[in-house]
């Protein structure tokens, strides 16, 4: 049976920016299942991501098993998420599943510039969703960051 829709993230992507506020991935991903709601059968698509940070393990059974039987990838890509093993591990059981082939199944939403050559190479030409801005050269502080209004 299918679980829908796996999002993978770094979760230091998603701390809150302040007490009593979701992180940026469970904020995403709250919007995406309401946009999902109001498209004709979106109510039953599964929406997974693992909210319980267990450091220092290698993609296990349960986690295999919502990789494994995802119709579709979200990879919350950041510097963080390229650091991490773990989503490696993800992605890779994905792509792996999907026999190399990341068609019109994986999505890429960039949380913050990252250099595409340490990407998954089957994601490394795909188009993206765009979640940050660099700032104008020249002005104090130029650097790029994060934007959720850009999302």
């Amino acid at each position: 049976m299918s679980q829908g829709i796996f999002v993978s993230y770094a979760h230091a992507d998603d701390a809150p920016f302040r007490d009593g506020v979701d992180g940026w991935v469970t904020t995403f991903v709250g919007h995406l299942r309401k946009q999902l709601s109001r498209q004709a059968g979106g109510r039953q698509v599964q929406i997974w991501m693992d909210h319980a940070l267990r450091p220092q393990r290698e993609v296990d059974g349960e986690l295999a098993k919502q990789v494994s039987g995802s119709d579709c990838f979200v990879a919350m890509m950041s510097p963080g998420y390229l650091d991490s093993p773990w989503c490696a591990g993800e992605i890779g059981k994905f792509v792996e599943k999907m026999g190399g082939k990341t068609g019109d199944r994986v999505f890429v939403v960039e949380l913050l510039e990252t250099d595409r050559t340490r990407w998954h190479p089957a994601t490394q030409k795909l188009s993206i969703l765009q979640c940050w801005q660099r700032d104008q050269p020249g002005t104090p502080g130029s650097a790029n960051r994060a934007s959720r209004e850009a999302c």
